[in-house]
């Protein structure tokens, strides 16, 4: 009794299917079948003549040359706009200005209910990982997009500008064949996902973002917010874990004392922490240039982004779900975000690549400034093909 009535109050997926179905059957009954049987049972009671004179009467033949000829011209007309339909849906349809269309992959957490493929985890060597096959397009419920040309925004770390990028940008321009553009969101907002937001607002279209420190933190949260929009990701010397509480009380700390005027005596005790111990004793101009950068930051900055930084989520749940491709570049000495840090985020994106620059520590895009430029130009014409 208890299985009758579940059957009885089992829902169809598609409602009305049976009854759709039983009238569809009753006039096809009546309107072919019928008709079909009634021909049948009067050709069975005729003579071969009488069949063969019915057959090659005038009428009937001009019946068929009517019904086949519609039929002919009928499937010429279903050709020809059966072909400029799929013309337009397919190659054609940059010319209606769409672009190819795309769907990037899932939002964070991906979507209940849907059966998502395992993407199997890169495995990874001293220098590098090897790129696993990528996931597919997500495609249920997901975004479409259409692909303009990207563009390639370049995130500063913390209390950095646009010369943090000075050695890249005049190569990336020349040769990425990218627009390329210097966000300051982070110099303007009070959190991450503030800066993410006027971010995406303040740069339209698809993204290449290329992220070092607290650069490629904020990366992370403009994927976390808009996935659709990112088509690459770069993540410099950035790490996916939240700060410890040692950490934040560090930090803590290190903010009363940039609010209280210390803030020269912090930074020249944390250069240790910065630089690679060659680039100290061999590249004294780096660190005046990193001084003065702090300078026009100044303290206020400097504490506004140290907290944005400490109540930021832990992103290693979400590494799972971002299917672009993505360079991790990390160095060797750096004690901020040490290389443990760029290994996890590599091995938890699908497919990163991962490379460790040799006698290098946090600030990668000054102290290797070559070995970053070449890495980013090697792996965009191969990450934008991918995407």
């Amino acid at each position: 009794m208890f299985f009758t009535r579940t059957l009885l109050k089992r829902h169809s997926v598609l409602p009305g299917f049976d009854l759709a179905l039983g009238f569809t059957l009753l006039y096809l009954g009546f309107i072919v079948l019928i008709p079909l049987s009634a021909a049948f049972l009067k050709t069975a009671t005729m003579t071969w003549p009488a069949f063969w004179e019915t057959v090659t009467a005038p009428r009937v033949l001009a019946s068929y040359r009517l019904t086949f000829g519609a039929s002919f011209a009928a499937a010429l007309l279903n050709a020809a706009f059966g072909l400029l339909v799929c013309w337009v849906l397919g190659a054609g349809c940059w010319v209606l200005g769409a672009g190819a269309l795309r769907v990037p992959g899932p939002p964070p957490g991906g979507r209940p209910g849907l059966r998502q493929r395992a993407v199997p985890r890169p495995r990874c060597d001293e220098h590098r990982c090897a790129r696993a096959p990528a996931a597919e397009p997500w495609r249920p419920g997901g975004k479409l997009v259409a692909m303009t040309q990207p563009t390639l925004l370049l995130l500063p770390g913390l209390a950095s500008d646009d010369a943090l990028w000075r050695d890249q940008l005049p190569e990336l321009r020349a040769r990425s064949g990218l627009g390329v553009a210097v966000s300051d969101a982070h110099a303007r907002f009070a959190a991450l996902p503030a800066m993410a937001a006027a971010l995406l607002a303040e740069h339209p279209g698809p993204l290449v973002l290329a992220g070092t420190s607290m650069g490629g933190i904020l990366a992370l949260e403009v994927w976390r917010q808009a996935p659709h929009r990112v088509v690459a990701l770069a993540l410099l010397g950035t790490s996916a874990r939240p700060d410890t509480p040692e950490l934040i009380t560090l930090r803590t700390q290190a903010c009363e004392l940039f609010a209280a005027g210390r803030m020269a005596e912090v930074l020249r005790a944390n250069l240790v922490f910065a630089f690679h111990p060659d680039s100290l004793a061999e590249r004294p101009g780096l660190v005046a240039d990193y001084l003065a950068m702090m300078d026009r930051a100044g303290p206020e900055q400097l504490i506004r982004q140290n907290q944005a930084i400490m109540a930021r989520p832990d992103s290693r749940p979400m590494l799972g779900t971002i299917i672009c491709p993505t360079l991790v570049v990390c160095g060797d000495s750096d004690q901020l975000t040490p290389p443990e840090a760029s290994r996890e985020l590599a091995e938890g994106i699908p497919g990163a690549q991962w490379h460790v620059l040799s006698r290098c520590g946090h600030l990668l895009t000054w102290e290797q400034p070559k070995a970053v430029t070449e890495r980013l130009l090697a792996w965009l014409p191969t990450a934008l093909k991918r995407a």
